[in-house]
C-alpha cells in the first residue's frame, strides 16, 4: 500500500490526527450507500405513527432514492444537495412513482412539500448517519431551502355562497365545520 516508511508513518500520523480530533469515519460505513443507510434509519425507528413512516417512505420511494439510492453516503456534498433541490424546483430531478400515481406527470414540489422531502426525511436520514458515526460531518449543514410563503389571507364566504356550497358542493371533500364559522363570516350562530 505504501512504497516507502515515511509514507506509512505519514499516513498513521494523519489517521492519529483524525481520531483525536472527530474526524474519521470508518470506510466501512462510509461507502455504504445512501439506500443502505436508509433501510438502517428505518428500521431503527422507534414507535413510528402509520402515517409517518408511509410519509418517509413515500419521500424516500418517489424522491430521494432515485437520485441518491446507489450513492456512497461519503460521496453526498452540499452542493450536490443543493443542485438536486434546485432539480426539485424545476422539474427536473428524478423520480419514481409507482402504485396509483404510476405514469403521474412529474411537476415542481411547492416549497412546503420539497422541506418535507428533502429537511424531514433525507437530513434525517443523513443525521443519523453523523450521529452514529457513519460520516463525520452532515452535508446538510446550511442547506439552504426556499423559504416557505403563507398567505394570511383568508377568504370570506358570504350565507348565499355558504348555501350554494351546502347545495351544490362535494361536501365529502369540504372541511369539517369549525365552531367559529359564523364570527369569521361576520354573523352570529342564531341569524
Amino acid at each position: 500500500m505504501f512504497t516507502t516508511k515515511t509514507d506509512a508513518e505519514a499516513y498513521e500520523a494523519e489517521l492519529e490526527d483524525n481520531l483525536r480530533a472527530g474526524r474519521y469515519a470508518p470506510p466501512e460505513l462510509t461507502e455504504h450507500t445512501f439506500r443502505q443507510l436508509a433501510e438502517t434509519w428505518l428500521a431503527l425507528k422507534k414507535r413510528p405513527k402509520e402515517v409517518s413512516t408511509a410519509a418517509y417512505c413515500t419521500d424516500l420511494d418517489v424522491h430521494i432514492l432515485p437520485r441518491w439510492g446507489s450513492v456512497p453516503i461519503s460521496q453526498i456534498t452540499r452542493q450536490s444537495i443543493e443542485e438536486w433541490v434546485e432539480a426539485l424546483l424545476n422539474e427536473s430531478a428524478p423520480r419514481t412513482y409507482t402504485g396509483r400515481s404510476e405514469g403521474r406527470a412529474i411537476t415542481a414540489l411547492s416549497h412546503s412539500r420539497l422541506n418535507d422531502v428533502v429537511a424531514r426525511t433525507f437530513g434525517s436520514v443523513l443525521g443519523y448517519a453523523r450521529d452514529e458515526g457513519w460520516i463525520v460531518r452532515d452535508p446538510m449543514l446550511r442547506v439552504e431551502l426556499p423559504r416557505i410563503e403563507r398567505s394570511h389571507d383568508q377568504a370570506v364566504l358570504t350565507y348565499a355562497e355558504v348555501e350554494r356550497l351546502a347545495l351544490h358542493g362535494d361536501l365529502r371533500r369540504a372541511p369539517r365545520p369549525r365552531a367559529d364559522l359564523p364570527a369569521r363570516l361576520g354573523g352570529t350562530a342564531n341569524r
